[in-house]
């Protein structure tokens, strides 16, 4: 079938050796994940959930729209994608979610173990609505978020908190090659990286967009304890609070 919902739903303690500890969602046009629990499952890439769409030359074309409202993911591990890894997909549409103490690791061996919560890449457009990213953590990049090749990104009304890229880049965001990032009404508190950028890591953006946002005690060990930007064309920041943030070399 095209379609799949899923409600009221747990899925504990599951593992798998290759993809998606728990939820293996391939080449579905639309999934719905309602009031479910995703905790404690392992796999080498998406602990919670799996998804590889196809590789279209449009947007229009792409498959794959996938809405996840009012659930948990926490505790779950992954090599790539701690509680999530989406490739190629349309859509993927958060809105008042938690994830909290994902972890992307070295599970089996080798890999990138970047994306503490999610691993995306190759999509349309992601969506956060009143999402909260608590005490995620990534052995490499985006504590609690690594996107990459990614149109549209938007957070609204998020919390990112205290999540960790434990050795390089992107305690909460880790964002390479996108169109447009835009952050509204979203906190990045107590976030960290080993290397550059505390809050957030972009490179190669083209345009990033806050508004009414608090950027607060970030840290990186090396540049940019709140923002490490590179190569991007254009930052557009209102109204938003940047404090006590720190970059132990620069920034």
């Amino acid at each position: 079938g095209h379609r799949l919902h899923i409600q009221w739903c747990q899925f504990i303690n599951n593992t798998a050796k290759s993809r998606a500890g728990a939820l293996h969602l391939s080449h579905l046009y639309y999934v719905s994940l309602l009031n479910t629990a995703v905790i404690l499952n392992k796999a080498k890439m998406g602990g919670g959930l799996f998804f590889n769409g196809r590789r279209e030359k449009s947007c229009q074309h792409k498959i794959g729209c996938i809405f996840v409202s009012n659930c948990m993911f926490s505790r779950n591990i992954a090599q790539i994608g701690g509680a999530m890894n989406i490739k190629l997909a349309r859509l993927i549409e958060n809105t008042r979610s938690l994830f909290s103490l994902n972890l992307c690791t070295q599970y089996k061996t080798g890999g990138h173990k970047s994306g503490g919560a999610i691993y995306a890449d190759g999509m349309c457009m992601i969506i956060n609505r009143f999402v909260k990213f608590i005490n995620n953590s990534a052995v490499s990049n985006g504590g609690a978020l690594r996107a990459s090749s990614i149109h549209y990104l938007k957070n609204i009304g998020c919390q990112f908190i205290g999540n960790s890229a434990q050795q390089l880049d992107g305690g909460a965001l880790s964002v390479i090659n996108t169109k447009e990032l835009t952050s509204i009404n979203t906190a990045f508190l107590h976030n960290s990286a080993s290397r550059n950028g505390g809050a957030q890591f972009l490179v190669n953006n083209k345009l990033v967009i806050n508004v009414h946002c608090i950027i607060k005690c970030n840290s990186a060990q090396r540049i940019g304890g709140c923002l490490y930007a590179e190569v991007v064309h254009t930052i557009f920041d209102l109204y938003c609070h940047y404090t006590f943030n720190q970059g132990k070399l620069d920034g």
